[in-house]
């Protein structure tokens, strides 16, 4: 479903203001840009000299059979000629190196601020459409560069070619001029049904997109379901959406330039009928009528080039309309930040958490989480547990500020969660998510990702923690050995240690783990979590541990029961057992064999 305010058309005054603000973004290269301006004029003021050039030769050379003159004013034309030339190569250059650089400074500008957006943001935007963002950014930054080109480089012509038009014949001036404003009001008029038929088009280029993430991402579970056909008839629809979009905005534009040249046509018609009267009359001279015809190109030329930029205007605000919905969303920190490398923590954690009265909800009237008030002291591990839409994730992603409480507050250490610099708090906790991502690199770079000259010791020791030192010594390549993207190439459990290990290397204040080891076998399990806590005693690490192989929680400090999103019970594992027919009810359908009991027992966690 799309959002309200991406459905609404933009007005012609809006599209303007889109266009003034994305100039300010590229305002450091303006000088660039100026350089490109400068030779707009040049190229016009050398091309306006050889029509005036070629009526002397009608007027002057031909009466009279002076060849020097002749001579003189051919060697004009061809200098003029070859100065154009070259302004037009320089021209060139500075077009594409600014829609170059320009672009690549937009793309930055854009992903850097994409990154610092809330995850809500995420939730809520597939990523084939966010990614066909870009493409529309980059649409638009072409189109104001060539409108830049166009209208210092094309448009100086209807500024000077008149004069010279009047000086000619003032008479004939007024017809040839008349078919500028007839053209220019059509071309305004139709403006408003060029933006709705881009808008349609761009939405449905969006929607494509976003499909072929989808599908690619999730080819096996497409494949698993047969579900080819669907996909086929998703992806035809969505074409044939563009079809008709593309087809009404090209109807548009025919009909445009159907009527264009149709009025150039009828003024050509009435243009050459009243010149050749003038000139037969006596009113004009053949060499004034060849001029002036020259200049009439000069004129209606740049006219046309100034329509046609109008209609590519028209699709380019569309784009920046659907930028500029994302680039108007608040981030969650100032993107600046990113520009140098992050500073020394100012608010250094100790690990204390606590929850008052937090309440959260996706929608108005249906909470997942009511009045969570609750204390996790510093360098202690907790369980969290509870049926599957009980609120334990919701409440794992405000812990790790993924999403704001809409009642209450959580601190850390006693300070307000809001007033601890997102800069200095994501540096201190580290989550692992149930469904693991690796990036494409190798399997040192996926261990140390974003730390500065990790030591070799230092990972040796987390990768034997993580039971990963047996797996990776079987790599032919060792830790330069190269990583699939999204790690496909480990089974979900290797990409579980994988993540696990690569939280530990940070040594975070925090530390969450959300099913963290749920695709482990038991006794890799068992032997991962009794290395990991010894690990998180000597560091004195906060750990809440979300699992639903409750027999894993048996040595915690504490265990939080969650229920329809508030805490039903609290207490040690032995106190549970005793006092909760919940958490009994949990331990005898845990997904662990029935011979894991005993063994349970010599797991250590202090």
């Amino acid at each position: 479903m799309k959002d309200k305010k991406e459905r609404k058309n933009i007005g012609l005054k809006q599209s303007f203001r889109y266009f003034l603000r994305l100039t300010r973004l590229i305002r450091p290269y303006w000088s660039l840009l100026g350089k490109g301006i400068v030779l707009g004029p040049v190229i016009g003021l050398l091309a306006i000299i050889t029509p005036f050039l070629s009526k002397l030769l009608f007027d002057s050379v031909y009466p009279t059979g002076s060849i020097a003159l002749m001579e003189v004013i051919v060697v004009g034309i061809l200098a003029i000629t070859i100065a154009s030339t070259f302004a037009d190569i320089a021209l060139g250059y500075y077009t594409s190196y600014i829609s170059t650089k320009v672009g690549s400074v937009f793309n930055l500008h854009f992903l850097n601020h994409l990154q610092h957006l809330p995850s809500s943001f995420f939730v809520r935007h597939q990523v084939g459409e966010i990614k066909s963002r870009f493409t529309d950014g980059q649409s638009a930054l072409n189109a104001i560069v060539n409108a830049v080109q166009v209208l210092f480089g094309q448009g100086i012509y209807l500024l000077i070619v008149p004069p010279f038009l009047f000086f000619l014949h003032w008479k004939l001036a007024l017809v040839a001029i008349l078919v500028i404003p007839v053209s220019g009001l059509i071309t305004f008029l139709s403006g408003k049904y060029l933006r709705s038929s881009w808008k349609d088009v761009s939405e449905a280029h969006a929607d494509f997109d976003a499909l072929q993430v989808e599908m690619l991402n999730q080819v096996q579970t497409f494949k698993g379901l047969g579900l080819e056909h669907y996909n086929f008839k998703r992806g035809a629809a969505i074409q044939q959406k563009a079809l008709k979009s593309h087809l009404r905005a090209h109807s548009i534009n025919s009909a445009l330039g159907i009527s264009d040249r149709l009025l150039s046509a009828l003024n050509m018609a009435l243009f050459t009928w009243l010149g050749w009267k003038y000139i037969i009359q006596g009113e004009m001279s053949l060499g004034d009528y060849v001029a002036f015809t020259a200049y009439i190109g000069y004129m209606y030329g740049p006219f046309s080039n100034l329509v046609n930029l109008f209609t590519s205007f028209q699709h380019a605000a569309v784009n920046l309309n659907r930028v500029y919905e994302y680039l108007d969303a608040a981030p969650e920190q100032d993107p600046k930040l990113a520009y140098e490398p992050p500073p020394e923590i100012k608010l250094h954690l100790q690990g204390a958490i606590t929850f008052n009265n937090v309440s959260f909800s996706y929608q108005r009237n249906r909470p997942i989480l009511e009045r969570i008030s609750c204390k996790l002291e510093s360098g202690k591990f907790y369980g969290l547990v509870g049926a599957s839409g009980s609120g334990k994730t919701t409440l794992l992603r405000l812990l790790s500020r993924f999403e704001k409480p809409v009642e209450g507050s959580i601190y850390f250490d006693d300070v307000n969660s809001e007033h601890v610099p997102l800069i200095d708090f994501r540096r201190q906790i580290a989550t692992v998510w149930q469904e693991v991502q690796l990036i494409k690199g190798t399997v040192w770079e996926n261990l140390t990702l974003g730390l500065e000259n990790p030591s070799l010791d230092e990972v040796n020791e987390i990768i034997k923690i993580s039971h990963l030192d047996d797996l990776i010594r079987s790599f032919p390549e060792g830790y330069q050995t190269p990583i699939s993207e999204w790690g496909s190439s480990l089974s979900g459990g290797q990409r579980q240690r994988f993540a696990i290990a690569r939280a530990l290397i940070r040594k975070p204040r925090i530390l969450i783990l959300d099913e963290a080891t749920s695709n482990l076998d038991v006794n890799t399990e068992m032997g991962l979590i009794n290395s990991l806590s010894m690990f998180i005693s000597k560091y004195g690490i906060t750990t809440i541990f979300v699992t639903h192989r409750v027999k894993n929680l048996i040595h915690s400090d504490e265990i939080f029961i969650l229920k329809n999103g508030a805490v039903e019970s609290k207490g040690s594992y032995t106190e549970l057992m005793s006092q909760n027919e919940q958490f009994r009810d949990m331990i005898s359908h845990a997904d662990v064999p029935g011979p894991m009991a005993n063994d349970m027992n010599t797991i250590y966690f202090k």
